[in-house]
């Protein structure tokens, strides 16, 4: 449907949008698409959903020409649950939500057709003595709204799978490789410590921890330190706040042990290995795994107890691989996760490596999410279905 004047200009902008919010949502897993991403539960169906019943409800109810009939309307709708339109039901079927948002499209496209913007309608929802309003109104409001939740849908779909972009045919962002996108947030990250420095330590204790996956390959022990030592560039803030991070070696393998049976048990979701083929009793394979040339493995303690691990591990080329970062759940968001990621930082630095590599699995957006923060990017996926990983770099800065 093509319009004239300012309506083609209003609708071009809002039919952009609409394209990228479902563009956002595809390509997910059931979980993805549904998952809160935030603490006010920001999830990427549920912005199709919302949006959804926003059109239908300020183009078809304000304007005399309801979508649905009277006794007939769904739980979202406006006159039912606050916030049910937010969040998609197990019983709802993407293809259901998406379908109902195209058709909301073809809805407010025939009021657009059909009425002038000056035309007036009456929103139920809204105070009386504001209640009516022009249908010039409600398309500017209504267009800022699906921008901004579009924006909502791309950044939450960033912290997934590192997908962004403002659209299909047009990202609008430079075509810089992982390794660009890796300087250009680090140099950001700069200039956000050099503006405040006491803002950006206390941002580091606030960091929560997450997991990144375990193959098999979690090996650890030589390195810039001895075992047992403490990690001297752990920083002020670890020590004031009860936190010290140790180097490990063959004969931590009990503590080694019990630190990587408390990962698969406390995070499950976030390790490709189970708890199952960890046996607790068979002391040469834990101990195999920390005698591995020239890898790091580190401990981290509050207050005495073992709460955190991460390994370190030279995969040529000038790259450090990390393996089985974890940090206990009742710690996490005192910035443990983030100590040991600037731990392993520091060594890989002094090594010479040039950069950091690791995989996250598409399930555990805690985890990715902390890694954004710490300056990683995006690279690629690999797998199929839950075992589906992304692949995230971070360059070393010299």
């Amino acid at each position: 449907m093509s319009f004239n004047g300012p309506v083609a200009d209003l609708h071009r902008y809002l039919q952009e949008a609409r394209e990228a919010v479902l563009w956002k949502a595809e390509g997910l897993s059931e979980y993805d698409v549904r998952r809160p991403l935030t603490p006010t539960g920001t999830n990427l169906l549920g912005l199709v959903k919302h949006l959804a019943a926003v059109e239908l409800g300020y183009f078809g109810d304000t304007f005399g020409r309801p979508y649905f009939a009277k006794g007939e309307e769904p739980d979202f709708h406006w006159t039912r649950e606050p916030e049910d339109d937010l969040w998609a039901r197990p019983e709802e079927a993407r293809d259901a939500l998406t379908g109902l948002y195209r058709a909301a499209w073809a809805h407010t496209d025939a009021v657009l057709a059909e009425l002038p913007l000056d035309a007036e309608g009456r929103v139920p929802w809204w105070p009386e003595h504001r209640a009516v309003t022009t249908l010039h109104h409600v398309l500017v409001r209504v267009l800022a709204e699906t921008q901004r939740h579009a924006g909502h849908a791309d950044i939450t779909r960033e912290l997934l799978d590192g997908r962004a972009g403002a659209g299909r045919e047009d990202a609008n962002l430079p075509e810089w490789d992982g390794g660009e996108w890796s300087a250009y947030r680090e140099k950001v990250e700069r200039a956000a410590r050099e503006a405040d420095p006491e803002g950006a330590e206390r941002a580091g204790e606030r960091e929560g921890a997450g997991a990144c996956r375990s193959d098999g390959a979690e090996t650890a022990g030589g390195g810039a330190r001895a075992p047992g030592a403490d990690v001297p560039w752990a920083g002020a803030a670890a020590r004031s706040a009860g936190v010290e991070l140790r180097a490990l070696g063959s004969a931590d393998w009990p503590l080694w042990r019990e630190l990587r049976r408390a990962a698969l048990a406390d995070a499950p979701h976030a390790f490709r290995a189970r708890l199952a083929d960890w046996g607790p009793r068979e002391e040469r394979r834990w101990r195999a795994r920390l005698v591995l040339p020239g890898a790091y493995h580190l401990a981290a303690f509050v207050d005495g107890t073992a709460v955190g691990t991460t390994s370190g591990l030279p995969a040529g080329d000038g790259t450090v691989e990390l393996h089985s970062v974890w940090v206990a759940t009742a710690v996490r968001g005192r910035g443990l996760g983030g100590l040991l990621l600037g731990a392993v930082e520091e060594w890989a630095r002094r090594t010479g490596a040039a950069r950091l590599r690791l995989g996250v699995l598409t399930g555990n957006a805690e985890a990715r999410e902390m890694y954004l923060r710490r300056g990683f990017v995006v690279e690629g996926r690999d797998g199929e279905g839950e075992d589906t990983e992304v692949r995230m770099t971070k360059r070393v800065e010299r």
